[in-house]
């Protein structure tokens, strides 16, 4: 029998809201328990129903313990990274009104998580919202060619060739009829939330065939969303309010967030390094200005 077949629909069961999980199957499961763990150690404020849709590269099942029994497991191919998973997730899930795209590898970190997104979306002029805007792509598009020139990323090619990212993703953007707008400003996929009603209204997501047209899917949806005259924002003033993710570490404590954690330790080392050596520093100079006193006290004698 077909993965993709009726009988593995879920339909709504007590709730009006969704959580969909995306995983690969080649991923450490543990990541994916922490997640789950971590959604019942934090009230979520609103009851909602949870599905997994595993991105799979054998015939092999995951295995998440008798706890998680009760969770509802889609399989299917790995096409379209996290955003194919999450598109069949949602498609899957009849009856609800909001549904909120997680992958594996994020976790809860405050309570009324899923309340204050359902909150958010019931605001009519909002379509997505997110946990990490990319506003440093808020630029025109012909400044974001000029500064990611010389950024060589695997397949983003065309016409096979390797080009610039920009090129690429305004090439998908353009084959799948989506406009690109004035900038590159889109809600990373890490985090999603939207209403079934918007979803519709857009098609679903498209979905990438390689790693560049994954990313240019990632902006895509953005720019599908505000097509439709609705705002795509964080779910608060700063990024990764309600839900983190593992990849994404502040550099210090109540910093921004950086997305490569090694940067985020080799920077806290350097600071504490720093802090060390102006502490020595400090130390010596004491002595020295009790000698300079002194000799100022004998040379005015």
């Amino acid at each position: 029998m077909s993965v993709n077949s009726p009988i593995y629909l879920l339909s709504r069961m007590q709730s009006d809201s969704v959580v969909i999980i995306s995983y690969y199957d080649r991923r450490p499961i543990s990541n994916l328990i922490g997640l789950l763990n971590s959604m019942r150690s934090f009230d979520a404020g609103v009851s909602y129903d949870t599905c997994i849709v595993v991105n799979r590269t054998s015939d092999k099942k995951i295995a998440l313990g008798s706890q998680f029994n009760s969770l509802k497991v889609l399989y299917r191919h790995n096409v379209g990274m996290n955003i194919g998973a999450w598109n069949h997730g949602w498609r899957s899930c009849i009856g609800y009104e909001n549904v909120l795209f997680l992958q594996d590898d994020c976790y809860i970190a405050k309570d009324g998580w899923l309340q204050t997104i359902n909150e958010k979306l019931s605001c009519a002029e909002i379509g997505l919202i997110g946990e990490a805007a990319n506003t440093g792509w808020d630029i025109p598009w012909s400044e974001l060619r000029v500064r990611e020139a010389n950024l060589g990323l695997p397949e983003h090619t065309l016409d096979g060739k390797s080009a610039n990212r920009v090129d690429v993703y305004l090439d998908f953007l353009s084959r799948n009829e989506i406009l690109s707008g004035d900038t590159g400003y889109h809600m990373r996929s890490l985090v999603w939330a939207s209403k079934t009603t918007t979803l519709k209204k857009i098609g679903g997501f498209p979905q990438g065939r390689n790693y560049g047209e994954c990313v240019a899917a990632e902006i895509a949806v953005t720019k599908q969303i505000q097509e439709l005259g609705l705002k795509v924002e964080n779910v608060s003033g700063s990024d990764f309010s309600y839900i983190r993710h593992l990849e994404w570490n502040q550099d210090y404590p109540g910093g921004p967030f950086s997305k490569n954690p090694v940067v985020a330790h080799q920077l806290d080392k350097l600071r504490k390094e720093n802090a060390r050596l102006t502490e020595q520093l400090e130390s010596r100079r004491k002595p020295v200005s009790k000698f300079v006193k002194r000799l100022v006290r004998q040379t005015e004698s």
